[in-house]
Formats: C-alpha cells, structure tokens, sequence
C-alpha cells in the first residue's frame, strides 16, 4: 500500500479544519435545511430525489446495518462505486460506523480490485446491486477469492444474491432511528490513482480541498451540480458530495448516461455541470453553454505534474463566453486545482497564486519551487506533486 506523506497533518489544519468531516457536514446540513434536496438521481428516465434529512437518516440507518454485520470499529471496506446516490450514502454510513473506506470505480476488474484488497486488508466488500445488472456483486465475489482478508461481501439493494449480505439504503422505514455510538478515531477514505495504488486522505484534506473549489468556483446553492464523475476519485469527491455539502446545493448523480436525459436535465434548469475537459468544446458547439442553462462550467482535467497541467489546458472557443469556465486540474489523486478563467477565457496556470482558506491563517494550495521541480503543497494537498 501506498500511503504518501500527508502535507495536510500540521498544527494549523487540525485547530481549524479537524472537527469538518463528512459526518459533521451532513449532520449539520439536515440540520439546517432538512427539506432541501441534497441528492437527485438521474437513472433510465426516473428521477428520484432525496432531502438532506433524508440523507442524514438513510446513512445513520446503513452505519447501523454495517456495525450489525460484526465489522470492528478501524476496519477497512472496499466500496466499488458509481455515480449514484447509494455509494456516497454508502461511503459516509462507513465512515460514521468507523471504517475506513477504500474508493473504487466500477471499471476495476476482480484482479485489479483484488491487489487493492490485499494492499489494504480489506475486511469487507460493498458493490451497488440493481435488478437486471447483478455483475458487479458479481465481480465482489471473485474479488474475496483473491483477498484472504475479506471476511464478507455485502450487496446494497433490493436484489437478494446468494452468498452476500443484502441491505438496501433506500427501504422506506416509519421506526424511530436510534442514535448512533460515536466512532473511535478518525477514518479515512482511500482512492485509487492511476497506477494502481491506494492513496490516503485525510477527511478534513478533502475536506479543506473542497472549501478552497468553493470558493475559488463561487459555487451556491442557487442552481444544482450535475456531475458526469462517480464520487470515488479526490476530484469526484470534492466536486461533487462535499460541494454539495459545503454549499447547500443540490447534487444531481447520472448513472448509467442517458444522453436524451442529460440533455433535458439541462433544458429544465440551469446547472453548474462537472465534465471532462475534452467535452467543454463539444457543449458550447452544441450550444449546451448559455448561462440558462450552465451557469457554471467546471472542466474537469486529469494531470501528473504541474507542467503537464499547463501544456494539456483546452482553448475554449468565443461559443464559450455565456457560462462562467472554471479549471479543475486533478492531480493523480492527490490535489484538485481550481483557476476559474477571466472574460477573455485565457486558462491560468494551477496555483499560480496561493489559495488562501482564511486570510493570514491557512494555506489551501500552493506551489513549492525547487531545483527539482515544482511541487503542490498545502492543507489541500494529500501528498507532495512529484514533478
């Protein structure tokens, strides 16, 4: 396993960033606007929506389900995800219940999955099951053969499956949802990079990383995020449940991709979109940019290195000019970048002036120099950018 220095573990980060987790933001959320939406998903022409207290109490209720299973507090849950309201349920109810939890996409196969599992000692696998498609509970199972350390697989849905623990988040329910006994510690959450590693986050790293895209987006509650990212990378993570968190917008998931929904999603209302950068283009040709209908335009670009970011910047055509453009530079799993791009959409190089997360007192991202390269460091910065 991999677990790279954390440039996020000073004193500075824990006074203020420390008690900020994905527990206290969604219990503070339903606390504060409990009838808001907070989740919508977009699947196969159905819609189904989601309040923050709802929110709140599907993941107190999982937590519950999870602790019930004989998991201890500190274990580690790999959790194969998509872009639906039932993996982020799913990854903070384990947080809340004190596991680790280890990020995955659906696109791992058993053997790749299976290297992560033993890397981390996974002690139990967690997949999304939906009528018609049991494939990747199916791909859990051949993943435990691998991993001697996983003790079950547990399968989230309405699906009964042989051989795994069934729970279903959504199951309406009228009982009374008992509290739920304080973890000990403060879990973690995994994701893999590129290479194949599993990188450790701090919460309150992804966290601070999600304050400074906040801020530097102006992203508000006024229109919802539509993301086209499973949350299961430090990007997806960061621009899509923690902004949502952070700012009381709605989180609109899409999965599996309809493009006749996703185009009607976009009529129906304007949007702050999440998206590859390589689809900027495609959506201002096809006219998808109006401020009606994207308010907001994040574009999404995978890097290595801080040099890399700069030579791999999109040009955005004049069709461009109607929504507000903002750079998301995701550095392998490490870092999320934002640079939003003036009236005259020139691109800016990621972290070309500090992000301040207050003035004088925290540093969300900045860039070291040195003869051997320049390097991202910061409270938002999960380990040092190699160059």
């Amino acid at each position: 396993m991999n677990t790279p220095m954390a440039a996020s573990q000073n004193d500075d980060m824990s006074a203020l960033l420390g008690r900020f987790n994905f527990d206290t933001l969604l219990a503070g959320a339903a606390n504060l606007r409990p009838e808001h939406k907070a989740l919508t998903d977009l699947r196969n022409g159905r819609v189904e929506q989601i309040s923050f207290g709802d929110f709140d109490r599907r993941a107190t209720r999982l937590a519950h389900s999870f602790r019930g299973l004989g998991l201890r507090n500190g274990d580690r849950i790999l959790l194969v995800g998509s872009a639906t309201s039932t993996t982020i349920i799913a990854l903070i109810a384990g947080l809340r219940a004190g596991f680790d939890v280890v990020l995955a996409g659906r696109h791992l196969n058993a053997g790749e999955l299976g290297t992560v599992a033993r890397q981390t000692g996974i002690a139990a696998l967690v997949g999304e099951a939906c009528a018609g498609d049991e494939s990747s509970v199916d791909n859990l199972f051949s993943v435990a053969a691998l991993a001697s350390d996983v003790r079950l697989v547990c399968a989230l849905g309405n699906v009964e499956i042989d051989g795994a623990v069934t729970i279903d988040p959504h199951s309406p329910t009228r009982d009374t949802i008992p509290e739920l006994a304080p973890a000990f510690g403060r879990p973690s959450i995994f994701t893999i990079a590129a290479n194949g590693l599993a990188i450790e986050h701090a919460q309150q790293t992804l966290v601070a990383a999600a304050l400074d895209f906040a801020a530097r987006s102006r992203i508000g509650a006024e229109a919802p995020i539509l993301t086209t990212f499973a949350p299961v990378s430090f990007a997806g993570l960061v621009a899509g449940p923690l902004a949502s968190l952070l700012s009381g917008a709605t989180l609109m998931l899409h999965e599996p991709f309809s493009s006749k929904d996703f185009l009607a999603t976009i009529e129906a209302q304007p949007v702050h979109l999440v998206a590859p950068a390589s689809l900027v283009d495609s959506f201002g040709e096809a006219g998808l940019l109006e401020r009606s209908r994207v308010s907001i335009m994040i574009s999404v670009l995978r890097c290595d290195t801080i040099a890399g970011a700069e030579l791999r910047t999109p040009n955005i055509a004049p069709h461009a000019r109607r929504s507000r453009l903002v750079d998301l530079y995701a550095f392998s799993e490490t870092a999320a970048v934002a640079e939003p791009r003036g009236a005259d959409l020139v691109a800016f190089a990621p972290a070309y002036e500090q992000h301040m997360i207050s003035m004088d007192t925290l540093i969300a991202i900045a860039i070291r120099r040195s003869p051997a390269g320049d390097f991202l460091e910061g409270s938002a910065v999960t380990s040092f950018a190699s160059p």
